[in-house]
């Protein structure tokens, strides 16, 4: 997509990289020789600084932090973790799209800031052409949730009664033009099923007006708390919108809506990956790749994130444009869509 743009780019890193390569055959020891992770001796030396475009606290900002010091033993390199909220992440995305292109600098996007703002936003503050993806990092499902004691057991259920009577049931979002509230239109355009949708403040919120019983059911991602509260017997999930179903223990069970005859509700998935600036070399997008691989990979960082949101198999940047581009594709037309709402 880019092959005009970056020509010039990928001749000189060829010619640094033969150059390279005969001093180190001349020589005992080279700069590469410092970093002790595979396929890092392309990456620059220097403090790395990983912008998180959310508050402290939240799974974004535990992924980066998680992370830090995982490079760290694979580069040698300071790894500073700094915090850029508002906007939806659009602050701290300008932030690193507009720093100097070396790959020191870098932040962990969503399919948030990555999707829901170019779709949503008639003058978006920035395009896929402002930054490169560098690969994955986490991602979870978006599920229909209800009450335990709801009347709706399964998915069939609940949205053969959204089909029958319209706009009838209300459904709880993270908030209007949230990638959950978009994933919902999109059903309801494709196949039918229309509900009163409640845009709340969050999962977190929209999990307390199903716990309260203000809404009928809720539409959001799979939160830490959601499992714990399945476990206990309060909320039932029946089905999540992901193309596949969720490897957490707690979820197997759960239908994904394709398997529920609704073939091509596969977008409803939030994803988390890296990103730089455009003018990154490629040698140093793939050697950073190589890094972000092997950490993410790391029995560590499942451990901090739980396994079932790594991203298994690992996503390289090309993978994660086209993960982030498929979704943009589908939303696209959805705002300001009377036939969708």
């Amino acid at each position: 997509m880019k092959k005009d743009r970056y020509m010039t780019s990928r001749i000189l890193t060829t010619l640094a990289i033969g150059s390279a390569a005969i001093l180190a055959a001349g020589c005992s020891s080279s700069a590469a020789s410092t970093d002790s992770g595979e396929g890092s001796g392309d990456f620059p030396s220097g403090t790395m600084t990983m912008i998180v475009p959310f508050s402290a606290g939240g799974p974004t900002d535990l992924a980066v932090r998680a992370m830090a010091p995982l490079i760290k033993e694979r580069t040698g390199q300071t790894v500073v973790t700094e915090n850029k909220p508002g906007a939806t992440g659009t602050i701290g995305m300008n932030y690193v799209i507009n720093s100097n292109p070396d790959g020191l600098t870098s932040a962990i996007a969503c399919t948030s800031s990555t999707v829901v703002v170019p779709v949503t936003q008639e003058n978006p503050p920035y395009t896929t052409d402002d930054y490169r993806m560098i690969g994955s990092v986490t991602a979870g499902p978006i599920a229909f949730i209800v009450n335990a004691d709801s009347e709706y057991q399964t998915i069939e259920d609940l949205l053969n009664a959204a089909k029958d009577s319209p706009d009838t049931l209300t459904v709880g979002t993270s908030g209007a033009n949230s990638h959950n509230s978009l994933e919902l239109r999109r059903l309801s355009k494709l196949y039918g099923p229309t509900f009163t949708e409640v845009p709340l403040e969050g999962n977190s919120a929209a999990t307390t007006a199903l716990l309260a019983g203000d809404i009928d059911v809720a539409f959001i991602s799979v939160g830490d708390d959601i499992p714990q509260y399945m476990e206990d017997g309060t909320l039932r999930m029946l089905a999540v919108a992901s193309a596949e179903r969720s490897t957490a223990e707690e979820l197997s069970d759960v239908p994904t809506l394709v398997e529920s005859g609704y073939p091509d509700m596969v977008n409803g998935k939030s994803a988390c990956g890296i990103l730089v600036p455009a003018d990154t070399p490629d040698a140093t997008v793939d050697a950073f790749s190589d890094i972000l691989s092997d950490v993410v990979g790391d029995p560590a960082f499942g451990e901090t994130m739980g396994e079932e949101k790594v991203v298994d198999p690992y996503l390289d940047g090309d993978g994660m444009t086209e993960f982030f581009q498929n979704q943009m594709e589908a939303y696209e037309g959805l705002v300001g869509d009377e036939a969708a709402s």
